[in-house]
C-alpha cells in the first residue's frame, strides 16, 4: 500500500484499539513478528511502541534486537526497533538480558567507530 494509505491505517488502528493490542498482532503468527514480512513490518512496530501492555513487544524483544543489529535490516526497521526497544525497556528494565545489551552495544560502537571523518568533525564542533 501507498504511504498515505499506511498512515490512514495507522491512525484507524491507534483509534479503535487505544493502549490495547490490535487482535491482528496478537493473533497473526502467535505474535510472532519473525514470520512477518520484514519491509512491513516497520510500518506497524510504532504503533506498538505506544500500546499500554508491551506484552507483545516483550515477547518480541529478540527479534527487535535481530533487526537492530542486522547489516540486512533497512534503516526504517532498525529505527523502528530501536524506539521499540527503548519503549519496552522504560517499562520492564530486566527484559533485555546481557546478550542482548552485547549485542546493542556492539551496534552502536560499530556505527560510532565506522562513522566518516567529515561526519566526526561535524559532530564535534
Amino acid at each position: 500500500a501507498p504511504p498515505r494509505i499506511r498512515l490512514l491505517s495507522t491512525a484507524l488502528v491507534r483509534e479503535l484499539s487505544p493502549g490495547d493490542t490490535p487482535y491482528f498482532f496478537r493473533d497473526n503468527f502467535g505474535g510472532d513478528f519473525s514470520h512477518y514480512d520484514s519491509h512491513k513490518v516497520k510500518y506497524f512496530l510504532p504503533i506498538l511502541s505506544e500500546l499500554s501492555n508491551p506484552a507483545l513487544l516483550t515477547q518480541n524483544i529478540t527479534n527487535l534486537v535481530n533487526w537492530f543489529v542486522s547489516e540486512d535490516a533497512s534503516l526504517g526497521l532498525k529505527m523502528s526497533s530501536l524506539s521499540n526497544l527503548l519503549a519496552v525497556v522504560q517499562r520492564t528494565p530486566s527484559t533485555l538480558d546481557k546478550d542482548h545489551v552485547r549485542r546493542i552495544e556492539r551496534q552502536f560502537v560499530k556505527a560510532l567507530t565506522t562513522a566518516t571523518l567529515e561526519s566526526r568533525k561535524t559532530t564535534s564542533t
